[in-house]
């Protein structure tokens, strides 16, 4: 009986440090390229993290040619991909953000759709598009380890010894 609710008990906790189901962020990226809106997702489905980013690139006066979003950590994602012609990241361990690049897109496209998918939630980190030699910089959702894992692994192992101590007392 004791197992069973330590068992209950475990899984509660494990659920309850779950990360949230999606997050959303709005910024503006501004720099010598311009000032770029980007709308910016992550939304948790079957295990994964799936992020897409929407860069408003109509009011640039050139064109876009990469995008990168900070990855200091150097955690792993895949199947990045745009929906026009930039070269898409593949994870290297070595590289410390993802960066689409050797694009062309005219501001006449009016928008451009980065994503790729990763096992670690959002926070805040760095990104940048550029436009040649001139990048408009600022903030957006990337990955970072995920504390709510840990979290629950801490709960569990201390519900499990609490339950050691309390059945050793009672003997």
């Amino acid at each position: 009986m004791r197992l069973l609710v330590a068992i209950v008990l475990c899984a509660l906790l494990g659920a309850a440090a779950l990360p949230v189901a999606a997050d959303v962020y709005d910024s503006t990226l501004a720099g010598p390229l311009g000032s770029v809106p980007v709308h910016a997702e992550a939304i948790y489905s079957q295990g994964l993290w799936q992020y897409t980013y929407v860069v408003n690139i109509a009011g640039l006066s050139r064109n876009a040619t990469g995008f990168s979003i900070g990855n200091i950590d150097r955690l792993e994602y895949n199947a990045a991909n745009n929906n026009r012609d930039l070269t898409n990241p593949v994870y290297f361990a070595g590289t410390d953000s993802i960066l689409w690049t050797a694009g062309n897109v005219s501001p006449s496209a009016e928008t451009i759709t980065f994503s790729f998918e990763s096992v670690y939630g959002p926070t805040l980190t760095a990104c940048t598009l550029w436009g040649g030699a001139f990048p408009a910089v600022g903030t957006t959702l990337g990955m970072v380890p995920e504390p709510s894992s840990l979290f629950g692994l801490a709960m569990t192992s201390l519900v499990a010894v609490g339950f050691n101590i309390r059945r050793r007392t009672r003997q």
